[in-house]
């Protein structure tokens, strides 16, 4: 599923113009964003939670060069699934 499919998706069920659920799902990423970038974890209830963790720098070794590297230590952004939604999708049958 993409983001075209997600809001004609939630259009439908909300029976609003998709222009008005493109806005509405711009705006929460923006809100997620920009407490990711103030070091805040943003949990949603049976989603999960979006959350920053520093990497340390760490020493890697590039073929290419045949030289080993120092990456510097850099801040990415984690998401750990809810219990509710790990429940769902290993309930899911393979078959």
């Amino acid at each position: 599923m993409n983001y075209q499919e997600v809001v004609r998706i939630l259009a439908e069920r909300l029976e609003k113009p998709q222009k008005e659920i493109q806005m509405q799902i711009e705006s929460a990423v923006n809100a997620v964003t920009a407490h990711l970038v103030r070091n805040r974890a943003v949990n949603i209830p049976q989603v999960g939670t979006f959350a920053v963790r520093k990497r340390k720098k760490r020493k890697t070794f590039n073929g290419l060069l045949s030289k080993y590297l120092i990456l510097p230590p850099k801040i990415v952004p984690v998401y750990r699934p809810s219990r509710v939604l790990k429940e769902k999708v290993k309930e899911r049958r393979i078959g």
